[in-house]
């Protein structure tokens, strides 16, 4: 509910805030998919990725991909996952790149590390099926 709120501000036009609303859109993606629709999880990802690359945001897109590929992996399609979790590392890699300090860019890879833990398990998750099929 309280999401829903601040969605609701966040989308009207007197106080307009996108990068809010592609945080909260991806935050109630997150609600949807620990309640077990993944529909509705979804659909709020792919919105909030949508709006991320309307205000050009790059770190918030990763975020909604990261997001959209762990749903997909719990969803079984593991393709969609795997690609998902590449975009999100590719431009993880290029914001952390152009970060001119060495001791600020380790800092940054640390925060994203969750993202390198999840291409691993999405991957690994991959080879295992692949292993059964053939």
């Amino acid at each position: 509910k309280y999401y829903l709120d601040a969605l609701a501000v966040q989308q009207n036009p007197a106080s307009r805030d996108t990068q809010g609303e592609a945080n909260t859109l991806d935050k109630i993606g997150q609600a949807y998919a620990l309640l077990g629709d993944l529909t509705k999880a979804r659909e709020n990802y792919l919105k909030a990725l949508d709006v991320s690359r309307q205000i050009r945001d790059p770190n918030m897109e990763a975020v909604a991909r990261f997001s959209l590929a762990k749903l997909e992996q719990s969803a079984g399609r593991l393709k969609e996952a795997d690609e998902h979790i590449d975009s999100a590392i590719k431009i993880i890699e290029s914001l952390r790149t152009n970060i001119p300090n060495r001791r600020l860019r380790l800092s940054y890879f640390s925060l994203k590390n969750d993202f390198y833990g999840a291409g691993i398990d999405i991957k690994m998750a991959g080879l295992l099926e692949q292993a059964f099929i053939t």
